[in-house]
């Protein structure tokens, strides 16, 4: 809706939409077709009711999956999309509250790095384990993508997270990565402590909750730092700290 270019630019609210979209896209396009009036009479007649959290939501959910769905990896060896999806959670998480229909809703840019705390606790003690569906979502995500990680290069592109956050039930779930893991079971050396451990609460974690309101916390999972790469530290014979 609206194209920048040098120092200038030009807004298209009410005009024709091209639609020569790539496949993956067309979620987008209807979603500009559907809230560009919306976003009109937010921005230039200070109708602040036109835009509501929940479909600040669907905007920005399915313009990740698009993303998803159209990632590739470079000749470089990089995602295509990588970068662009981290934005647009950042925006999304960063915007979480501002719009209305935000009440009783998380102030996820705080609970993020909350949650990756958890991960760090859970991951490096064994007597930790997880206490809410957030927390297993998020180590759900962790646990994805370090398998995901393990598959051949050509094949490594974030599309591969689609189906595990279409799960709605956690047996649906579990059940993915238990096959997942089936699959890389080559490719892990043993004595990985952290995946170990998280893989454990993430095949372990009993609710009956529908997981369709967690995605979000899974995807955030899945694209946050991983712990489980992340170099132990230990103290050396000096008392100093040295990485393990």
């Amino acid at each position: 809706m609206v194209k920048i270019k040098d120092n200038s630019f030009h807004v298209n609210y009410f005009g024709e939409v091209k639609t020569n979209y790539r496949s993956g896209d067309e979620p987008i396009y209807q979603i500009i077709m559907k809230y560009r009036k919306a976003f009109y009479d937010y921005i230039y007649k200070s109708k602040i009711q036109a835009i509501n959290s929940h479909m600040w939501d669907e905007i920005m959910w399915n313009s990740i999956i698009g993303d998803l769905r159209n990632d590739k990896i470079t000749d470089k060896g990089y995602h295509s999309k990588g970068f662009s999806i981290k934005e647009k959670l950042n925006i999304w998480f960063s915007l979480y509250n501002y719009f209305i229909g935000n009440k009783g809703r998380y102030k996820m840019a705080s609970k993020i790095p909350e949650l990756l705390n958890r991960m760090k606790d859970v991951a490096n003690n064994s007597d930790e384990h997880f206490e809410t569906t957030e927390e297993f979502a998020f180590g759900a995500g962790q646990v994805i993508y370090f398998l995901l990680n393990q598959s051949k290069a050509s094949e490594r592109t974030h599309a591969l997270l689609e189906p595990f956050i279409q799960k709605v039930k956690t047996e649906q779930l579990q059940n993915s990565i238990a096959q997942t893991i089936n699959a890389y079971k080559h490719e892990i050396s043993f004595g990985q402590g952290r995946f170990e451990r998280l893989s454990a609460e993430v095949l372990g974690f009993v609710t009956d909750e529908n997981l369709k309101k967690y995605q979000r916390f899974l995807l955030a999972g899945y694209f946050a730092t991983p712990v489980i790469y992340e170099k132990k530290k230990v103290k050396n014979n000096k008392g100093g700290i040295l990485n393990d």
